[in-house]
């Protein structure tokens, strides 16, 4: 007597496809999604941006994390980024008639602004010293151009203050 040859189905196979495309299925589920402002992709992983305040003395490898430093005593960084190096804060040169009105830190700028008796220019982007208003005219907008008072109004504002008042 012959053996008896067992046909097979397509059972078999289409389980095991089955369990193929299950094992990939959660492969992919498992790697994190590198869609945070956080997070950045490098070497086919998704690794850690630095903190603001901080900048990456170096990126992540495939077996260690990104490397971040905090900025220095005039820097900043107020993101979460892969900068290599920290912005400088800006100079508020008293010479130019700037002062700081924040001083920042390692996570804020600094801001200046003009000093008392000047505004700030957007066309020169400077200071500039307020307009001397004589008797008879007012701020045509606070610290900036003197204009003639109108009718029924009058003034008597320390020069480069003040706006003509009605009488």
């Amino acid at each position: 007597m012959a053996p008896r040859s067992r046909r097979r189905g397509p059972l078999p196979a289409l389980l095991a496809l089955c369990a193929l495309f299950t094992a990939l299925q959660v492969t992919f589920q498992v790697t994190p999604p590198c869609t945070s402002d956080r997070h950045y992709q490098h070497l086919g992983r998704c690794c850690n941006r630095c903190e603001p305040g901080k900048y990456m003395s170096s990126k992540c490898t495939t077996t260690s994390d990104s490397v971040c430093l905090p900025c220095g005593p005039d820097e900043y960084l107020d993101t979460w980024n892969e900068e290599d190096k920290c912005l400088l804060h800006k100079v508020c040169d008293t010479g130019k008639a700037l002062v700081a009105v924040d001083p920042g830190n390692r996570t804020a700028p600094r801001r200046c602004a003009c000093t008392a008796g000047y505004h700030w220019s957007q066309d020169c982007e400077c200071c500039r010293r307020n307009a001397e208003c004589a008797p008879g005219f007012g701020a045509q907008h606070p610290c900036t151009v003197a204009e003639r008072a109108h009718r029924g109004h009058y003034s008597t504002a320390t020069p480069g203050k003040g706006s003509p008042r009605q009488l």
